[in-house]
């Protein structure tokens, strides 16, 4: 009888164990965030959906200020009208993805205050307040999950710090998730 309870006993446990096993880690989903939009940012412990600013989830193939060699991944969050107040603040993310040998992209690609040919790199930008918030990138990662060369779909992370230009003493801690087509 006692077997035969003991064999019950792991067997439910079994079950209840692969029902509920979800991974919230933090690695692979910094953001805490479980939305659909394209990009999700925690900046400074504050979660914000940052699609691009157009919607979608298309990234610029032109590669915005960082040229024609990178894939720009842009998360937008507006406080103007129609949109959810943030105090009066605008955030734009930018991820730099380089378009050389892209489909070994996966891993993790630290980088420092300014971008190096060919490498990764992310920033925020603060508008919308006075005095103007000149931000800094001081260093960080971007992590690449995962890429699908048949659909261009890339998938990761990001961790980044900044200053915020006007108080050098004051930073910006930026984590988050993106979601993107490079095509």
């Amino acid at each position: 009888m006692k077997k035969n309870i003991l064999v019950l006993a792991l067997v439910c446990l079994t079950i209840i164990s692969c029902t509920t096993s979800s991974d919230t880690s933090t690695a692979d989903n910094p953001s805490g965030a479980s939305s659909t939009v394209a990009m999700e940012t925690r900046i400074d412990n504050v979660l914000y959906e940052t699609p691009p600013q157009n919607g979608g989830n298309s990234a610029d193939l032109t590669g915005g200020t960082y040229g024609n060699t990178y894939f720009l991944l842009k998360g937008y969050k507006d406080t103007g009208a129609n949109k959810v107040k943030i105090g009066s603040k605008t955030f734009e993310i930018k991820i730099a993805i380089p378009k050389a040998d892209i489909t070994n992209s996966v891993g993790t690609h630290n980088f420092n205050s300014t971008i190096t040919s060919g490498g990764y790199f992310a920033t925020l930008t603060i508008s919308g307040v006075t005095p103007a918030e000149t931000v800094n990138t001081l260093s960080g990662f971007v992590k690449v999950n995962s890429y699908d060369s048949t659909t261009k779909e890339i998938k990761g992370s990001f961790n980044f710090t900044t200053s915020n230009g006007v108080d050098l003493t004051v930073t910006h801690t930026v984590i988050g998730t993106y979601d993107y087509i490079l095509q």
